[in-house]
């Protein structure tokens, strides 16, 4: 498998930790972590036996590309939605 997307927000600190670990070690390639409230994707690389060797924070305004998925850009914006102390859009 290439990519897992996760979007945590209770669950955050376990998804960080303790799946992040678990999926590297399957061998999953990338895991990305998304959390609404803080509105940043957390982007994991290198998987490994030990977890990830990489680690990084995107942001609004970012939009990460899985390097084995180059036809996949997600803004973070767009994952994330609007931020929180924002009201969200009249339909």
């Amino acid at each position: 498998m290439l990519l897992i997307v996760k979007v945590a927000e209770p669950s955050l600190r376990g998804d960080r930790l303790v799946k992040a670990a678990l999926h590297a070690g399957f061998g999953i390639a990338e895991y990305w972590v998304v959390g609404i409230a803080g509105g940043s994707i957390l982007v994991h690389t290198a998987s490994g036996e030990g977890g990830y060797a990489s680690v990084r924070e995107t942001r609004r305004g970012d939009a990460p590309v899985p390097p084995l998925l180059p036809s996949l850009a997600l803004a973070v914006a767009d994952m994330v939605g609007p931020p929180l102390d924002s009201p969200a859009p009249i339909l």
